[in-house]
């Protein structure tokens, strides 16, 4: 079956449209393929690198011999112990970054087995859930992809997320944007690999609400992200410029809903989130 942008479904796609998804294996690392329908060359996912400075020391010049010594061995002293705690800062913040790069390599690969297992359901004609984050790159949006919005111009924007700074956190995509676009610290993070939200747009349905998040009682958010520390993340959509951007919503958030705006991280009052129908 063709998928419906009204009524939300699922393409069926058969061997021959599989033997055609081409596999884009990322750089840098990270070693995981991405299956995209349909396929067109795509950009690798390239980490930024972290430019760093180095300390500078300079000890006072003192006038007599004996405070000479003194100085210098106090002097000497100090630097090493600068030095050694600027090198051990150093060290630390750059087994913090390993540390971010392999959780969001692991990330990856969860992103890549739930894409797997979705491509299989389809093609065996195993019923589907209501909703499935399928794995994409660059501009590449997927067909059943769930619409979060639009653009003031009207064009479509599709829920995504992506890991950031070892969270995981909702944004928006669309043909037009080379990734997904992620409100995160104050700012609109991009990211070349992520999730779009996939389904039956029947099976959801959108609930005001302002402020931190309150989740209705007999209602089920649909599962979108969490910050580093575990705490979940909903997706949300608000009406911002003249446009509809989906983003993020959650209990801890007191201003609203966050979403991603000509480059900033906006916070929205009045929003609504996304449930189960």
């Amino acid at each position: 079956m063709s998928y419906d942008p009204v009524t939300g479904g699922y393409p069926a796609h058969n061997q021959e449209q599989e033997e055609q998804a081409r596999s884009i294996e990322a750089d840098r690392g990270l070693g995981v393929s991405v299956k995209v329908f349909p396929c067109q060359s795509l950009p690798a996912l390239h980490l930024p690198l972290v430019k760093t400075s180095k300390a500078h020391f300079s000890s006072p010049l003192l006038p007599q011999r004996n405070e000479l010594i003194a100085g210098g061995l106090v002097g000497t002293a100090a630097a090493v112990g600068l030095g050694f705690l600027g090198y051990s800062q150093y060290q630390n913040k750059k087994e913090d970054e390993s540390q971010t790069a392999w959780n969001e390599k692991n990330w990856l690969q969860e992103a890549s087995t739930r894409q797997q297992s979705f491509l299989k359901a389809v093609q065996s004609n195993t019923k589907l859930p209501p909703t499935s984050w399928i794995l994409t790159e660059g501009s590449q949006i997927p067909q059943g992809a769930i619409r979060g919005g639009n653009d003031p111009d009207g064009s479509p924007l599709y829920i995504a997320r992506a890991f950031v700074d070892n969270g995981v956190h909702i944004g928006k995509a669309s043909h037009k944007l080379k990734g997904a676009h992620i409100p995160y610290g104050g700012k609109e993070v991009v990211k070349d690999k992520y999730e779009v939200l996939c389904g039956f747009e029947s099976a959801v349905r959108w609930i005001d609400d302002q402020g931190a998040l309150n989740l209705q009682p007999g209602t089920t958010p649909v599962e979108g992200g969490r910050e580093e520390d575990g705490t979940p993340l909903y997706i949300a959509q608000a009406f911002y410029k003249n446009g509809v951007t989906p983003g993020k919503a959650g209990t801890h958030l007191k201003d609203g809903a966050f979403i991603a705006f000509d480059g900033d991280e906006k916070d929205v009052k009045n929003y609504r989130y996304l449930v189960l129908a």
